[in-house]
C-alpha cells in the first residue's frame, strides 16, 4: 500500500434512513445540518462504528459496541434499511494518495444461522477505477472462505473488517494496513455528555480517547498542560470572559475552577457554573487532542454547542475554527506520517448561529480581514444538508460555500434564510 494513504471520507447504502449510496467526505470543517429525524446522527455515527470494526478485537465487521456503543443498543437488523429484504448493507472507504482517489467496497449481510454479520462480497479499485481484487463469501458456515473474481478460492479469516490472511494477495495485504492505520484515529462524543467530577485525578497519558459521553475530559485536562492551555483559550473569549484553572485539594485530587475574569473572588467550581459550560469541556478537550501527536484526528459531535447560549456557540465555532487552522498548517517534515495528517472535524448541529460563524469566518477569508486565525477557506468546509424523504429515505445533499460565505446550491438559500423570514414577520405584526 502507498503509505501515504489517508482516509478521507466514506459511503453507505442500505444504512438506517440511507436508501440510496450516500457519501460523506471529510473536509478539515464538515456540517451535518437538517431537519429532525433526518439522519444526521446516524451519518455521523458511522465513523465511531467504523472504528469500532478496526479495533484488534473487533469481533464483527459491524461493530455496535452495545447499549453504550454508537449502535446505542441497536443491532445489525435494526439499522438496515426498512425497504431491504436482503439484509445486506454496503459500506466504502475511500483513500486519497498521491495518484488519486481509491475505494475499498464491503457488502455486509446479516446470517441467522450464525447468528451475526459477515462481509459476503469485497471489491478493491485503484486510483483509475479499475477492479484490483475482487472475492464473494460461501455460504455458512464456510463465510471465512471467499470465492476469487477470475477463478479460485482464499480464506480471509476477518477479524472486523481486518483480513487475517495477509498472505494470499498483495491487494489483501494493503487492505489490511489501511484498516489498520484507522485505529485510534476517530474520537466521537455524543450530544448528551458528562459535567467533570469536583475532584478530578490526572488522566493517564496513554488514554487514547474519551469514552462517548467525554467523562475523563476534566482528568485529561489535570494531567495535560498542553490540553489545559487550549481549552483555557475558549473560556477566555471576550463573549464569555471567564478564567479556566486548576486547583490542588490534597491526596493526588485537582478540581477545575471557572472563575470570572476581574472578579477573582469568584471562584465557582466547572460542575457548578451550568450545564452548557460543563458539557462543552469534553468537546474542547477532543478539539485540544487533535492536535497532539497520535490522538484521534477524526473528531465527530453530536449538538457540540448542546445548552449554551448563542454567544458561546459562536465563541465554540470560532475556537474549532482556530483550532483547524492550527492542526493543517504546513506539514512539519521531520514529523511522521500520524503527526502530519489533517484534523478533521465532522459535527452534527441544529445551530444557525454555528453555522452563521462559520459564514462569517469564511467571509472574512475571503476579504482578507480580520485575525488571519478566524479565517476559513471555503475549500475546507462542507455542509451536508439532509432532508427526510417519506419513500425513498433521507436526501443527504453536499454543500459547498462561495468566498463571501454563501452556499453555492441556491436551494439551501432559502432554508438559510429562516431567521430573516421570521424577523420580517415580527416586523410585519408590529407595525399592523
Amino acid at each position: 500500500m502507498p503509505t501515504t494513504a489517508q482516509f478521507v471520507g466514506f459511503s453507505v447504502q442500505g444504512y438506517r434512513c440511507f436508501s440510496k449510496q450516500t457519501r460523506l467526505d471529510l473536509r478539515p470543517l464538515t456540517l451535518l445540518y437538517g431537519r429532525n429525524n433526518a439522519g444526521k446522527s446516524a451519518l455521523l455515527r458511522v465513523l465511531p462504528i467504523l472504528a469500532n470494526s478496526v479495533a484488534a478485537d473487533a469481533t464483527s465487521p459491524w461493530e455496535l459496541g452495545g447499549p453504550q456503543g454508537p449502535g446505542q443498543g441497536s443491532s445489525f437488523e435494526d439499522m438496515l434499511w426498512r425497504g431491504d429484504l436482503l439484509k445486506t448493507m454496503e459500506l466504502v472507504l475511500h483513500w486519497q494518495t498521491a495518484k488519486g482517489e481509491r475505494s475499498d467496497r464491503f457488502t455486509l449481510e446479516y446470517v441467522s444461522e450464525l447468528p451475526g454479520v459477515i462481509i459476503r462480497h469485497i471489491e478493491l479499485t485503484d486510483e483509475s477505477g479499475g477492479k484490483t481484487f475482487g472475492a464473494r463469501a460461501l455460504f455458512y458456515p464456510k463465510q471465512d472462505t471467499f470465492e476469487v473474481d477470475g477463478g479460485g478460492e482464499v480464506v480471509l479469516d476477518f477479524r472486523g473488517l481486518v483480513p487475517g490472511r495477509v498472505d494470499v494477495h498483495d491487494e489483501i495485504a494493503d487492505l489490511a494496513s489501511r484498516m489498520v492505520s484507522l485505529r485510534g484515529r476517530v474520537q466521537w462524543l455524543l450530544g448528551t455528555r458528562a459535567i467533570p467530577e469536583l475532584h478530578l485525578r490526572p488522566a493517564d497519558p496513554r488514554l487514547p480517547a474519551m469514552s462517548s459521553d467525554g467523562r475523563e475530559a476534566g482528568s485529561m485536562v489535570v494531567a495535560t498542560p498542553e490540553v489545559l492551555k487550549s481549552v483555557r483559550r475558549f473560556y477566555a473569549d471576550d463573549e464569555l470572559q471567564r478564567d479556566l484553572r486548576i486547583e490542588p485539594v490534597g491526596d493526588g485530587r485537582h478540581r477545575l475552577m471557572l472563575d470570572t475574569m476581574g472578579h477573582s473572588e469568584w471562584r465557582i467550581p466547572l460542575n457548578d457554573v451550568g450545564a452548557g459550560m460543563g458539557q462543552v469541556l469534553p468537546v474542547l478537550v477532543a478539539a485540544a487532542q487533535a492536535q497532539r501527536p497520535n490522538k484521534p484526528r477524526v473528531v465527530a459531535v453530536e449538538d457540540p454547542g448542546a445548552l449554551l447560549h448563542d454567544n458561546a456557540r459562536k465563541a465554540l465555532a470560532d475556537h474549532l475554527i482556530r483550532v483547524i487552522n492550527q492542526t493543517n498548517e504546513a506539514p512539519n517534515e521531520q514529523a511522521n506520517e500520524q503527526a502530519n495528517e489533517q484534523a478533521c472535524f465532522v459535527l452534527e448541529t441544529h445551530s444557525r448561529t454555528s453555522l452563521l460563524a462559520v459564514q462569517l469566518a469564511i467571509a472574512r477569508w475571503g476579504r482578507e480581514q480580520g485575525d488571519p486565525a478566524t479565517r476559513l477557506d471555503p475549500a475546507h468546509v462542507r455542509m451536508m444538508w439532509m432532508d427526510p424523504q417519506p419513500e425513498t429515505g433521507t436526501m443527504a445533499l453536499p454543500i459547498d460555500f462561495d468566498a463571501s460565505g454563501r452556499p453555492r446550491s441556491s436551494l439551501l438559500r432559502g432554508v438559510l434564510d429562516e431567521d430573516e423570514r421570521l424577523i420580517d414577520e415580527l416586523l410585519q405584526i408590529g407595525g399592523d
